[in-house]
């Protein structure tokens, strides 16, 4: 199965079968002993996350040029992900509130409630600096959230910020 399916599917595959053969060994006593004892789980072997290159990354960059709020707020997400290696849920959950200019370094929520502080560079940090600028011209200025929606001024929510990626990698001409 491993050769055919995801090893995550053989996992599963292995776990189900090993709770069936359990309850017919205790439970039933259709056999002795159960035949999954001693078979070892297939391993997972860890994924390591895509790395966009450096020339990728320059035309997502060049994609969104310009002074504009929705270019603003592109460049300095795009920034941010290059710069934090973040999550994008991390980046999505950011609020104005979580940037430290005295350090800078922005807080981020990370999965199970965790903290991290995170440093940022001077270029993303000139990006962010340039973006919440703007907004005061933006509807929804005063909302906490770091990341406004181009209409409604409504926060930007994960799947919004993985949609305009999408695109803007479309535009780019970048694959995947």
């Amino acid at each position: 199965m491993i050769e055919t399916r995801s090893t995550a599917t053989a996992l599963n595959k292995h776990k189900r079968l090993q709770q069936f053969f359990q309850w017919l060994a205790e439970d039933e006593r259709a056999v002795e002993r159960s035949p999954a004892d001693g078979v070892r789980p297939p391993q997972q072997p860890t994924k390591l996350a895509p790395v966009t290159s450096t020339d990728d990354t320059t035309r997502l960059l060049e994609s969104c040029n310009g002074s504009g709020f929705m270019n603003l707020r592109d460049q300095a997400m795009i920034r941010l992900y290059c710069n934090t290696r973040a999550r994008l849920s991390e980046v999505a959950n950011l609020h104005v509130d979580d940037i430290d200019w005295n350090t800078d370094s922005l807080v981020y929520q990370g999965k199970g409630g965790k903290e991290r502080r995170v440093r940022m560079g001077p270029k993303t940090a000139r990006a962010l600096s340039r973006y919440l600028r703007a907004p005061s011209r933006h509807c929804g200025s005063e909302r906490p959230e770091l990341w406004l929606a181009a209409r409604g001024g409504v926060p930007l929510k994960a799947s919004g910020i993985k949609l305009r990626l999408r695109r803007l990698g479309e535009r780019a001409g970048i694959r995947g």
